[in-house]
């Protein structure tokens, strides 16, 4: 069993991510049949910059949470590709497709990088 609230996710109210109505926690506690658990909120976004108050304009943080929302099938996928074991015999930087998608496996796991 993963550690994290399964999918799918959803984007809702612009830059608030959702599980499905009704869908389940880790623990498999359902919500509501109408309301969901919520992952993310993306509408803070507000840090220093040269001593002022600055603010993510409101489409990065509508691309954060897209980029959020699509975090499950993302990590289906990764989880897929490793799967079929290191087929890959090129390189990209330090590191070829298949040992960055087992890096992003491993970061989105909270394990350590090997």
């Amino acid at each position: 069993m993963t550690k994290f609230t399964p999918g799918p996710w959803t984007v809702c109210n612009v830059t608030d991510v959702f599980t499905e109505i009704g869908g389940e926690n880790r623990a498999g506690i359902k919500a509501d049949s109408n309301d969901g658990w919520q992952i993310a909120d993306c509408n803070v976004g507000i840090t220093f910059v040269g001593g002022e108050e600055c603010e993510l304009s409101l489409a990065e943080k509508r691309a954060n949470a897209h980029l959020i929302a699509a975090a499950p099938e993302l990590y289906a996928a990764l989880k897929r590709l490793t799967e079929y074991g290191n087929v890959f015999r090129y390189r990209i930087g330090e590191r070829n497709p298949y040992e960055q998608a087992v890096a992003a496996l491993r970061k989105a796991r909270g394990e350590p990088d090997a």
